[in-house]
């Protein structure tokens, strides 16, 4: 017998409205269908802890009811079923026929040979078992609770024992592709309550098959299951009091939808042609029962029981009527991080280099302790409750910068954002190597939101002038001989050329070979007075005019008789490397420029960082009481003039 999963569901159409992206943005009232790939967009402005709201539902084909209409109680089942006997056993049907009960709108199909049947509910195929109408009488001898009066019982002493539900509709992928079910169970735990029975309601379907009388049946050979568990509730069903002991009395409601399914051939297990039929399924039964015999009664002796009471059958109407179904409010939290260029309003960057500094004596601090219930007096919090008035993003980041102002300012609310979690919430702890170890060797999943260790790293940072200039920094290591634009050979200390071989900064230009003072040949030539020997500078072009004690930088060109230089000085030659360029090498990781006419207008020209100037300022709750930064002090502007620059 081929048993397949009736696992091929429908996707009706989903849509959503009333979405609201909780930034204090508007309320999106238009209707969006969407489906598995759908993506829907929302700038935020600010990064924050969010819970997006709103409505979700689905338009299907009105649902039409097949089944007797449900009476007010105690009439649950009495008025509209009756209980019949077949062959040896007694079972409940409708008083009306199925097709006596449909409605024009739903055009139901049955099963030939059910067209003036009645809904039946038998016993399940394989049990031993009468179902009853739950009369008076009926729960008397049973011994069940008054609330029973009027459902539909079954005993059951065995797992095959139960309750059957008989559909014969025929489903048709293109017209009645499903049917909608629900009603209320009574299931007990007839081996005490702490044992917990289970109970399968199983979703059997069949395809049709066509016989040699050309008759239409069901092709019992081949099964579409799908099933679902529901526990029993309290002890037995006879207990006393249960009704008022038991949750509800032990009811449950349970529903679900039958999906037709496509049969896996067009030729049937009695190898008839049923390709060109117009349904798919011709037969489908629902079935309770114990799920394993473990779960019926153990002791021969004790006999329980299954209610069922308010049953439902719905079909889709074949008229096309569409109507929004099944309203739904949704939310879902989120967290959104900062983007790359968002300038926080707190210090909420652990990762980071600083020029300059901040004080406590800022209004920055003074208003961010007012926003943090902070006693700077006596160093205390005066109320952690007003974390409820904030975005949980800017009440961890309030006491997170709070801290970082000084360590001795942190708060125990931060406590559940500091700590590392690991799969399954596994204890942990740090070996000696400072690692950090999980219970089970689980896999840590957050490294926590609040990084301890960068808590007073503000502390007496403050500068009260600051002088900035070119900054570089490089990865690895470069030579200085690179750095100022020379040659490798320049690196070699026993050379002369070697780069460090500088002359000493009271040295002149007479300070080299080929410049020598001879005393001036007529003391009385030239106009000064009194008249006392004299001594002038003579060069000799000739020679190769080196510096005095061997040194070598810096290399200038020879000069004339008359004292100046026969070529143009190379101003290159040393010091026109890495360091005076602007232009960033492969090392280069961070290369600040003063490109710029203000000073929050600097940059990495590497673009590998952003640098934030940041000025003292006042912070308070802007609108949607998010945390803001309402005023600042007016930006520095960049001096320029050389001569006025303290280096």
């Amino acid at each position: 017998m081929a048993i397949i999963r009736n696992a091929k569901k429908k996707d009706f159409d989903y849509y959503l409205t009333n979405l609201d992206w909780d930034d204090g943005s508007e309320i999106d009232r238009s209707i969006k269908q969407f489906d598995r790939n759908d993506v829907f967009e929302h700038t935020y402005e600010k990064p924050g802890f969010y819970s997006v709201k709103g409505l979700a539902f689905k338009f299907e084909r009105v649902m039409i009811e097949a089944t007797p209409p449900r009476r007010d109680y105690p009439e649950y089942m009495s008025t509209d079923w009756k209980e019949s006997t077949s062959g040896d056993q007694k079972i409940v049907e409708s008083r009306q026929t199925i097709t006596e009960l449909s409605s024009s709108l739903s055009e139901i199909k049955l099963k030939p040979q059910y067209i003036n049947s009645t809904w039946a509910i038998t016993k399940r195929h394989g049990g031993d078992n009468d179902v009853r109408l739950g009369t008076e009488s009926v729960i008397q001898d049973y011994g069940l609770p008054n609330d029973w009066i009027n459902s539909v019982v079954a005993p059951v002493s065995e797992q095959q024992d139960g309750i059957q539900i008989e559909i014969p509709i025929k489903m048709d992928i293109s017209d009645i592709d499903m049917f909608y079910y629900s009603f209320d169970l009574n299931l007990a735990n007839p081996n005490g309550e702490a044992t917990g029975s289970e109970y399968a309601i199983l979703e059997r379907s069949h395809p049709p098959k066509i016989l040699e009388n050309g008759i239409v049946d069901a092709d019992w050979g081949i099964q579409f299951n799908s099933a679902k568990f529901v526990n029993g509730m309290g002890g037995n069903s006879t207990d006393e009091n249960r009704d008022v002991n038991v949750k509800d009395g032990g009811w449950q409601t349970v529903s679900g939808y039958v999906f037709v399914q496509e049969p896996p051939s067009n030729i049937a297990t009695n190898d008839s042609d049923i390709g060109e039929l117009n349904f798919q399924v011709v037969y489908t039964k629902l079935m309770i029962y114990p799920r394993r015999a473990s779960d019926a009664p153990q002791d021969e002796n004790v006999t329980t029981y299954i209610g069922l009471r308010n049953l439902i059958i719905r079909t889709p109407n074949t008229e096309n009527i569409i109507r929004t179904n099944e309203w739904q409010r949704f939310y879902t939290n989120f967290i959104v991080n900062p983007r790359d260029d968002y300038q926080s309003p707190l210090y909420e960057l652990n990762d980071f280099a600083m020029i300059g500094g901040v004080s406590e004596k800022s209004s920055h601090f003074k208003t961010l302790a007012a926003l943090a219930s902070f006693d700077k007096d006596n160093k205390e919090y005066r109320n952690n409750s007003l974390i409820s008035s904030y975005n949980p993003y800017d009440f961890i980041a309030i006491y997170d910068t709070m801290a970082k102002y000084n360590s001795d300012y942190y708060n125990e609310v931060l406590d559940p954002y500091t700590n590392p979690i690991h799969e399954d919430y596994a204890p942990y702890w740090k070996n000696d190597q400072n690692e950090f170890k999980s219970l089970f060797n689980k896999k840590r999943i957050h490294t926590g939101i609040v990084d301890r260790e960068s808590h007073g790293i503000l502390q007496d940072t403050e500068l009260v002038d600051a002088d900035v200039s070119t900054t570089k920094v490089h990865k690895g290591v470069i030579p200085l001989w690179e750095q100022i634009g020379l040659e490798e050979q320049n690196n070699i200390p026993t050379e002369q050329i070697y780069w460090k071989n500088i002359i000493p900064k009271d040295y002149k230009l007479t300070d080299r070979s080929g410049f020598s003072q001879e005393p001036l040949e007529d003391p009385t030539k030239g106009s000064l007075t009194p008249r006392i020997p004299r001594s002038v500078w003579i060069i000799d072009e000739e020679n190769d005019q080196s510096w005095d004690g061997n040194y070598y930088w810096p290399n200038l060109p020879k000069m004339t008789k008359g004292g100046v230089f026969a070529e143009p000085v190379d101003l290159e030659q040393y010091g026109a490397g890495i360091i005076t360029s602007d232009q960033p090498i492969d090392e280069t990781l961070f290369n600040l420029t003063f490109d710029a006419d203000d000073v929050n207008e600097l940059l990495d020209i590497t673009d590998n960082y952003n640098i934030e100037y940041r000025t003292d300022g006042i912070i308070d709750l802007g609108d949607n009481n998010r945390v803001e930064l309402l005023t600042n002090d007016v930006t520095d502007t960049l001096e320029k003039d050389l001569g006025r620059q303290a280096f």
